[in-house]
């Protein structure tokens, strides 16, 4: 459970290794009431503990944390939260200083590019770093070819799609139009059918009109991250156009609706407004 807890699921295995070397864990009978968390991260191993405000109850459970850092589910860094056991409960506990060290390197040196280019973005230029590190840690990115398909027309769209690298083509599918694409090609690269760039081009772009251009940091599919108005069909998850490499090497990095649930319910807020 401890490797696939929420705040850890941004540590590769190194930096895991790290805070389980400098944490310790602690054991508590259900009802005992955890008090001394200043300057500490507590990350719930095994058991359920209810926090609890003059307002509100939040539950946590195995995989959840809380301390000196906002949780996975949203609960308030309030110093008037009492949290209980509501069951027997084994909690790892870590200085905050250490877990900060490991943030700043990962904020700084490993994924500083990835953060950089997450925040260009209107869906997450208003997230702080450490809030991307999960979502980056469990991203996936994708190189692909001139000439390959990033997304195809007619395709459901799964994520949003920014450019690392390289350039990416815009198109709109055009069967019965293989002659006003010859003429488009023969204009744009001298030299007739026989020019050895538009050989290429017919055989990336085919049966596709390019219709525009993307560079790096340029995104597409980001409708994917809101959710769907119930007046609408799940249609509206589909491609109306086709991406297509236009450089030998994309790099495309690419973020899942689901990883937004790494998100405090707080900040997930900015996906469903």
């Amino acid at each position: 459970m401890i490797k696939s807890a929420y705040l850890l699921s941004k540590f590769d295995e190194e930096d895991r290794l790290k805070l389980l070397y400098y944490g310790h864990f602690e054991y508590y009978e259900k009802d005992s009431i955890i008090e001394d968390i200043n300057n500490k991260i507590v990350i719930i191993a095994e058991g359920t503990i209810i926090a609890k405000s003059k307002e509100k109850e939040f539950v946590l459970k195995a995989g959840d944390n809380f301390g000196e850092q906002d949780t996975s589910i949203g609960v308030p860094n309030d110093n008037s939260l009492v949290f209980c056991c509501a069951a027997n409960c084994k909690l790892l506990i870590i200085p905050i200083d250490v877990l900060n060290e490991v943030n700043e390197n990962l904020i700084t040196v490993k994924f500083k590019d990835n953060i950089t280019l997450l925040q260009s973005t209107p869906y997450f230029a208003k997230l702080h770093g450490k809030a991307l590190l999960p979502i980056l840690s469990n991203a996936k990115i994708k190189k692909y070819s001139y000439g390959d398909k990033i997304i195809e027309e007619g395709n459901l769209v799964t994520g949003l799609y920014i450019i690392k690298k390289g350039q990416c083509k815009v198109c709109i599918e055009a069967k019965g139009l293989r002659s006003v694409k010859r003429v488009q090609f023969t204009k744009n690269y001298p030299g007739g059918i026989h020019s050895a760039r538009e050989k290429t081009d017919c055989i990336a772009y085919h049966n596709n009109i390019p219709l525009a251009s993307l560079t790096e940091s340029n995104t597409f599919g980001g409708k994917s991250l809101l959710p769907i108005n119930p007046s609408d069909s799940e249609s509206g998850r589909y491609s109306l156009l086709s991406i297509v490499a236009d450089s030998a090497k994309v790099k495309v990095l690419i973020i899942t609706r689901d990883l937004l649930s790494y998100l405090s319910c707080t900040q997930r807020v900015l996906f469903t407004s």
